[in-house]
């Protein structure tokens, strides 16, 4: 996938893509960032709200869990583009 079809798809002009992001490296560490951020705000947000958080291995248990949904989420063209 190009930063054109990146652009394209999200309906932006180059320009402004690249007013965001100067390269497709950057670009992917962004997604990566934004993808791990996520990821731990809901494993805090279980440790927060659970009556299991300080169970060991309710924790590791609930991380699996997180991490293995988000993972068969991605799609398998972010990671086509992440091997280009």
């Amino acid at each position: 996938m190009s930063m054109d079809n990146v652009a394209h798809a999200l309906g932006i002009s180059k320009k402004t893509r690249y007013t965001h992001f100067q390269t497709k490296d950057e670009l992917v560490l962004e997604s990566v960032a934004h993808l791990l951020q996520r990821t731990q705000l809901k494993m805090s947000i279980f440790f927060e709200l659970s009556d299991g958080h300080n169970v060991p291995f309710k924790r590791v248990n609930q991380i699996y869990r997180v991490g293995l949904k988000e993972l068969r989420n991605l799609s398998p063209t972010f990671l086509f583009g992440l091997k280009k």
